[in-house]
């Protein structure tokens, strides 16, 4: 009896027996598994925060060349690729989406990125997009979104030769921007044709060409959201005009007349006669982001309001006074200088002005405009981290048709006193909000 061994320890004393690995099992076994893992997957997908190349599929495919394998026996673990630039790409992933693409019909969404935390040289970009397009873009027509973003724009460029000619009738969201403006070539599109497109982002200089192509841009009846990215080369001329970008925004709601929103972000532009010939633009939310009073004069001579249309600009240099007609709502945010806040709100006569962290926006800037009967049909008034008085809110409030202004929120670093929070509520009707910092921390 001493001699004797249980079963299982005579096993692991047995040279020949090796415990099961996970790479053993049949493809089957492993499908079962990966199904498993492929709703998480789609709700990863969906987070703003997720690193794309980490969820499923695309973290078990690099695991080794036999799982990519067996994940691409599943089309369904497919409906989106993904390809990031910043990682190596070795042929046989590239050859299994070219056959993974092959066999679908239709693609939610192709993204090709480059993370910002591992910039790479140009040259090494602009080789691996290259290989990239080569092999995935032939597919591309059946893409419901195209969401291309690299570091250079020079890799746009490349991009552009291999996108351009492309048809495609399930085009929904396109984007192709870049982080860092390395050329101010024109971008490489002659024709381009997605009659459904609903979204996109592009930067300034290569929206020109885009523009500009052959084929349908967008539903006749459509309302597109339309985010010219950041363009800003580094140095010399931009090689962009305000006139052209308008023309080019103009161009691509030819058939719509309508623009659901825009956002122009960051965009350098260089100095050149206005044109006079254009047509208006009707734009229901417009954002601005970082722009000089060369675009802004331009676009809002064009900009065509009306009722629950909104303006939102932010660290934007109103150097000249602009007519911003007809926009139901005005958001001025991080303007430092008082006289280009008065640029901004001079023509302005709308019913919902909001003024946040506005270094500029002071006592003599309010002063001013109820001295002025400024937007005397006021709604609703917002100052957030202003360096306003208690003294000035109150003569613009005191100045104000009771029967028009109806809602004030302040908010910031000046206290209210209490006989003047009794002011308040026994000479304004309508809502009113006085809050500070040290009130905001007193509630947590």
């Amino acid at each position: 009896m001493g001699d004797s061994m249980s079963p299982t320890h005579s096993k692991m004393g047995n040279p020949s027996f090796r415990t099961p690995s996970i790479l053993s099992l049949a493809p089957e076994t492993m499908l079962e598994i990966f199904d498993f893992l492929l709703p998480d997957a789609k709700a990863s997908l969906k987070r703003a925060n997720s690193d794309p190349s980490t969820v499923f599929p695309f973290s078990p495919a690099r695991v080794c060349r036999c799982w990519l394998n067996i994940l691409s026996l599943k089309p369904s673990y497919w409906s989106s690729i993904v390809v990031p630039l910043h990682l190596p790409m070795i042929p046989p992933t590239l050859s299994t989406y070219v056959d993974v693409l092959a066999r679908q019909n239709n693609i939610d969404e192709c993204l090709i990125y480059s993370d910002a935390a591992s910039p790479l040289p140009s040259s090494t970009e602009c080789a691996r997009i290259d290989a990239v397009l080569r092999a995935l873009a032939p597919h591309f027509h059946k893409c419901r979104t195209i969401s291309i973003r690299t570091q250079y724009r020079s890799s746009t460029l490349l991009a552009s030769r291999h996108l351009n000619g492309l048809d495609t009738e399930r085009l929904i969201y396109f984007s192709l921007v870049s982080s860092e403006a390395d050329s101010t070539e024109e971008a490489h599109f002659t024709s381009f044709s997605c009659p459904k497109l609903h979204r996109l982002s592009m930067d300034g200089k290569t929206l020109l060409s885009f523009a500009r192509s052959d084929g349908q841009k967008g539903p006749e009846k459509g309302r597109p959201y339309i985010h010219v990215t950041p363009y800003r080369p580094p140095s010399g001329p931009s090689h962009l005009t305000p006139s052209a970008l308008i023309a080019a925004l103009i161009k691509l709601v030819e058939l719509s007349h309508f623009l659901e929103w825009l956002h122009v972000d960051n965009v350098a532009f260089d100095e050149a006669p206005e044109h006079y010939g254009m047509p208006p633009l009707d734009v229901c939310d417009v954002k601005f982001t970082d722009l000089d009073g060369l675009f802004l004069r331009e676009f809002f001579r064009r900009f065509e309001g009306g009722e629950g249309r909104s303006v939102h600009t932010t660290r934007c240099t109103f150097d000249y006074p602009v007519e911003i007609r007809e926009a139901d709502s005005l958001c001025l945010e991080r303007i430092d200088d008082g006289a280009a806040i008065m640029c901004a709100l001079m023509h302005w006569d709308g019913l919902s002005l909001s003024m946040k962290n506005c270094r500029g926006f002071t006592d003599a800037a309010l002063n001013m405009v109820t001295a002025e009967d400024w937007f005397l049909d006021l709604y609703d008034l917002e100052i957030k981290n202003c360096p306003v008085s208690v003294r000035a809110v109150r003569s613009f409030v005191e100045a104000r048709n009771i029967n028009t202004l109806q809602e004030v929120k302040v908010s910031g670093e000046t206290p209210l006193g209490d006989e003047d929070r009794r002011w308040f509520e026994d000479n304004f009707q309508g809502s009113f909000s006085w809050t500070t910092e040290r009130d905001v921390k007193s509630t947590l």
